[in-house]
């Protein structure tokens, strides 16, 4: 079984991670959206300080087969 340690020279996909503009791009979001997003709590993922989230790629492609639906919800007719 391979080691998952973390060395300096590895880069973060070798971890299954992913930056939050590599996180937007594969979502097709702006990235200030997927740091709204995770700050909700939608969108898994780990924060690294200042604006840096990481997320895995698991939880990534977990919300995109799912996910949250975009702009304000339709009005509903008025019951009669």
């Amino acid at each position: 079984m391979a080691s998952c340690r973390y060395n300096p020279g590895m880069a973060l996909g070798d971890l299954g991670l992913m930056t939050t503009e590599e996180t937007a791009e594969y979502l097709r979001l702006t990235p200030g959206r997927v740091r709204q997003l995770a700050r909700a709590g939608i969108l898994p993922g780990m924060h690294a300080g200042g604006r840096a989230w990481v997320f895995t790629r698991e939880e990534v492609e977990r919300y995109a087969r799912n996910p949250v639906p975009r702009g304000r919800p339709r009005k509903q007719p008025p019951a009669e």
